[in-house]
């Protein structure tokens, strides 16, 4: 692997893992977290980035308005 790929990858891993390990610490009922760490492992970019955008502020919106 060379440098070029290694500053490809590194931080595409480094964001799936931070994006899996965060759906799974956080207080959502277990459909949703099963749904977003798949979509997160079939969209790898997008599914991370989707959760840190939209899926993070669900929780914290619909409790802020109840």
């Amino acid at each position: 692997m060379t440098l070029t790929h290694l500053l490809i990858v590194l931080p595409m891993l480094v964001l799936e893992v931070a994006a899996i390990v965060d759906v799974l610490r956080r207080d959502v009922d277990s459909g949703t977290k099963i749904g977003w760490v798949i979509a997160d492992l079939c969209l790898p970019v997008v599914g991370a980035l989707a959760w840190f955008l939209f899926g993070r502020r669900s929780k914290a919106v619909r409790r802020a308005s109840a």
